[in-house]
C-alpha cells in the first residue's frame, strides 16, 4: 500500500546521504525494517549538491566604511593634537612612581573587571570580551614597568627584583 508522501525524495548532501544509507542498511540488517520497507526508503534519498555560500559584499562594505572612518578620524586628531599628546604624556611621566603605578593598577583591574562582567552579560562577544581583558593585562604590564622603574630594577644588582615582578 502506497502512502501519500510516496513520490517525495529526501534530498540530502552526500555525506548525509552516505549516513542514511548505512543507518537504513544497518537496519535492514537487524530485521529492524522489512525488505520492502527498506528499499521504498532507499528509493527517496536524492542526493544533491551542497550550495557554497556566496561572499557577503555587503557586510564587507560596511566594515571597511567602518574603518575607513576610524582611519579618517584618527588621522585629522594626530593632525589637530599632534603637539597636545606629547605634553600629555610628559605630565604623566612627570608624576611620581607611586601615583603612577596605583593609576595604571586601578585601571587594569577596572579593565578586568569590566571584561569579565560584560563576559557574562554578553558571552557571544568573545573576540571583545578577549579584547578588553587584553588591555587589562597591557595595563598591568605598563605598571609592572612602573613598578620595576620605581625600585630601580634596571641596575644589574636589582635585575632579580624585575625578573620576581615579572613572573608573578
Amino acid at each position: 500500500m502506497a502512502s501519500p508522501n510516496s513520490n517525495r525524495q529526501l534530498e540530502l548532501t552526500t555525506i548525509e546521504a552516505d549516513a542514511v544509507q548505512k543507518a537504513l542498511h544497518y537496519w535492514s540488517r537487524s530485521k529492524l525494517v522489512p525488505a520492502s520497507l527498506f528499499n521504498d526508503l532507499l528509493v527517496t534519498i536524492q542526493v544533491v549538491e551542497e550550495q557554497h555560500r556566496d561572499f557577503d559584499w555587503d557586510k564587507f562594505a560596511k566594515y571597511t566604511f567602518r574603518l575607513a572612518v576610524i582611519c579618517l578620524t584618527i588621522a585629522i586628531l594626530s593632525l589637530v593634537f599632534d603637539g597636545v599628546v606629547p605634553k600629555i604624556i610628559k605630565r604623566i611621566l612627570a608624576l611620581p612612581s607611586p601615583v603612577r603605578i596605583a593609576a595604571t593598577s586601578a585601571l587594569a583591574i577596572v579593565a578586568h573587571v569590566w571584561g569579565y562582567q560584560r563576559s557574562l552579560a554578553v558571552p557571544k562577544q568573545v573576540y571583545s570580551n578577549e579584547a578588553i581583558h587584553s588591555l587589562g593585562a597591557l595595563l598591568f604590564g605598563l605598571a609592572t614597568v612602573q613598578l620595576a622603574t620605581a625600585l630601580e630594577a634596571d641596575k644589574k644588582e636589582n635585575m632579580h627584583i624585575f625578573h620576581n615582578i615579572v613572573l608573578c
